[in-house]
Protein backbone atom coordinates (compact mmCIF):
# COMPACT_ATOMS: atom_id res chain seq x y z
CA UNK A 1 0.00 0.00 0.00
CA UNK A 2 1.95 3.63 -0.82
CA UNK A 3 -0.94 6.31 -0.89
CA UNK A 4 0.52 8.53 -3.08
CA UNK A 5 2.75 11.75 -1.22
CA UNK A 6 0.81 14.65 -2.76
CA UNK A 7 -2.54 13.37 -2.08
CA UNK A 8 -1.87 11.60 1.50
CA UNK A 9 -4.52 11.54 4.02
CA UNK A 10 -5.57 10.00 7.03
CA UNK A 11 -8.99 8.76 6.02
CA UNK A 12 -6.85 7.00 2.82
CA UNK A 13 -3.96 5.95 5.30
CA UNK A 14 -6.45 4.24 8.22
CA UNK A 15 -8.79 2.72 5.45
CA UNK A 16 -5.85 1.37 3.46
CA UNK A 17 -4.52 -0.24 7.09
CA UNK A 18 -8.14 -1.09 8.04
CA UNK A 19 -8.37 -2.81 4.60
CA UNK A 20 -5.78 -5.36 5.59
CA UNK A 21 -2.83 -3.86 3.59
CA UNK A 22 0.51 -3.24 4.80
CA UNK A 23 2.32 -0.29 5.21
CA UNK A 24 5.07 0.99 3.15
CA UNK A 25 7.95 3.12 4.52
CA UNK A 26 6.90 6.30 3.19
CA UNK A 27 3.55 5.74 4.69
CA UNK A 28 4.53 4.73 8.21
CA UNK A 29 7.33 7.98 7.64
CA UNK A 30 4.36 10.14 7.05
CA UNK A 31 2.09 9.01 10.01
CA UNK A 32 4.81 9.57 12.23
CA UNK A 33 6.30 12.52 11.09
CA UNK A 34 2.35 14.05 11.56
CA UNK A 35 2.47 12.42 14.80
CA UNK A 36 5.69 13.71 15.84
CA UNK A 37 5.90 17.12 14.67
CA UNK A 38 2.00 17.43 16.82
CA UNK A 39 0.30 17.89 13.03
CA UNK A 40 -2.31 14.79 13.67
CA UNK A 41 -4.85 15.19 15.90
CA UNK A 42 -5.44 12.79 19.22
CA UNK A 43 -8.28 11.22 16.96
CA UNK A 44 -6.25 10.70 14.16
CA UNK A 45 -3.37 9.46 16.42
CA UNK A 46 -5.90 6.78 18.18
CA UNK A 47 -7.19 5.89 14.83
CA UNK A 48 -3.48 5.11 13.09
CA UNK A 49 -2.85 2.70 16.94
CA UNK A 50 -6.99 0.89 16.05
CA UNK A 51 -5.48 0.57 12.56
CA UNK A 52 -1.95 -0.71 13.60
CA UNK A 53 -3.42 -2.94 16.02
CA UNK A 54 -5.91 -4.29 13.34
CA UNK A 55 -2.86 -5.75 11.32
CA UNK A 56 -1.55 -7.70 14.13
CA UNK A 57 -1.29 -11.50 13.91
CA UNK A 58 -2.33 -13.46 16.97
CA UNK A 59 0.22 -15.97 18.32
CA UNK A 60 -1.23 -19.28 19.68
CA UNK A 61 1.25 -20.24 22.57
CA UNK A 62 -0.01 -22.67 25.25
CA UNK A 63 0.68 -21.53 28.87
CA UNK A 64 2.16 -18.40 30.66
CA UNK A 65 3.94 -16.04 27.70
CA UNK A 66 5.64 -13.12 27.89
CA UNK A 67 6.04 -11.36 24.44
CA UNK A 68 8.90 -9.11 24.37
CA UNK A 69 8.86 -6.90 20.96
CA UNK A 70 12.13 -4.83 20.94
CA UNK A 71 13.38 -2.52 18.65
CA UNK A 72 17.25 -3.23 18.15
CA UNK A 73 20.02 -1.86 16.34
CA UNK A 74 20.39 1.03 18.63
CA UNK A 75 24.05 1.29 17.57
CA UNK A 76 24.92 2.20 20.87
CA UNK A 77 25.99 -0.70 22.31
CA UNK A 78 23.70 -1.13 24.56
CA UNK A 79 21.77 -4.19 26.01
CA UNK A 80 18.23 -4.55 24.51
CA UNK A 81 15.07 -4.26 26.10
CA UNK A 82 14.68 -8.18 24.49
CA UNK A 83 17.99 -9.39 26.40
CA UNK A 84 17.17 -7.75 29.60
CA UNK A 85 13.57 -9.18 29.73
CA UNK A 86 15.55 -12.66 28.59
CA UNK A 87 17.63 -12.47 30.99
CA UNK A 88 14.78 -11.71 33.71
CA UNK A 89 12.53 -14.79 32.48
CA UNK A 90 15.02 -17.04 32.56
CA UNK A 91 13.96 -17.90 36.07
CA UNK A 92 10.17 -17.97 35.89
CA UNK A 93 8.47 -20.62 34.22
CA UNK A 94 7.07 -18.75 31.56
CA UNK A 95 8.00 -18.53 28.16
CA UNK A 96 9.42 -15.42 26.51
CA UNK A 97 8.60 -14.58 22.91
CA UNK A 98 10.85 -11.81 21.22
CA UNK A 99 10.39 -10.83 16.96
CA UNK A 100 13.36 -10.77 15.45
CA UNK A 101 11.67 -10.02 11.93
CA UNK A 102 8.25 -9.39 10.83
CA UNK A 103 8.15 -12.70 9.68
CA UNK A 104 9.51 -14.78 12.59
CA UNK A 105 7.95 -15.58 16.28
CA UNK A 106 10.27 -18.21 18.34
CA UNK A 107 10.86 -19.12 21.68
CA UNK A 108 13.78 -17.17 23.03
CA UNK A 109 16.60 -19.21 24.67
CA UNK A 110 18.35 -17.52 27.22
Amino acid sequence: MTVRESTRTWPDLLGALLDGHDPEASDTAWAMDQVMTGAAAPVQLAGLLVALRALALPVDVPGPTVDVVGTGGDRAGTAGISTMAAAIDSGTATDLLTRWSETTTKPATP
